[in-house]
């Protein structure tokens, strides 16, 4: 099935074929608007949950119904080998097949792996984090909305251990995912959209970029 995306506020939102034009900018509003909201509470790398979880309340409060979540457990990556396992883990961790595809799909859209590669090959002393969000939707059979909204922190560390002339690096990657699959309630929005819009009035060129869909 064809994708649409746009690029919202650094979350690569995708949509398919079928998703009405309405509920395309609805979500997009929504998103934008919980992006601003988080940020002017939390920094979004250094308080990434208390950032995330901001997020989340969000779109609950504006008319998404939380119906299942990501495992919030940290994952920890020595190697890209085990990186790549650890993050198929969370692709299929919720969501229907063509979710969690077009979720894998996004993240690499995104250079998930280059990031986690760079990681791994440049970081050096203290801990450096990178979060990267993407949110696939699709249209159901009875014509309901469905959100995967998923982030990943990546924070690397780097611990060097030698005596005289013998030293030896390590490198480790933590993986935390967040978020979940959302069912967007139409009637509820309905309630907000003005307001929302509103407030959002003249930032869409800043911060709405289309892009070519991520294909999975």
């Amino acid at each position: 099935m064809s994708q649409q995306a746009v690029l919202v506020a650094g979350n690569l939102v995708s949509f398919a074929k079928d998703v009405t034009e309405q509920d395309r900018q609805d979500v997009m509003d929504l998103m934008l608007y919980a992006d601003l909201s988080a940020s002017k509470k939390y920094d979004q790398t250094t308080l990434s949950i208390s950032w995330l979880n901001h997020y989340q309340q969000r779109l609950i409060k504006f008319g998404c119904e939380l119906k299942a979540f990501i495992d919030p457990e940290t994952l920890f990556a020595s190697d890209l080998q085990s990186f790549y396992q650890l993050t198929c883990q969370v692709y299929g961790s919720v969501g229907s097949i063509a979710l969690s595809q077009q979720l894998r799909a996004s993240f690499s859209a995104l250079d998930l792996d280059q990031t986690a590669m760079d990681l791994f090959q440049r970081s050096m002393g203290n801990a450096r984090s990178v979060i990267i969000k993407a949110t696939p939707c699709e249209l159901t059979a009875s014509n309901e909305l469905m959100i995967l909204f998923c982030a990943i922190k990546l924070t690397s560390t780097v611990d060097v251990e030698g005596f005289l002339f013998w030293k030896e690096t390590f490198r480790d990657l933590s993986i935390r995912p967040d978020g979940g699959v959302f069912l967007f309630r139409r009637e509820i929005y309905d309630r907000y959209r003005a307001g929302i819009r509103s407030r959002l009035a003249g930032l869409s060129e800043q911060f709405f970029h289309p892009l070519k869909a991520p294909q999975p």
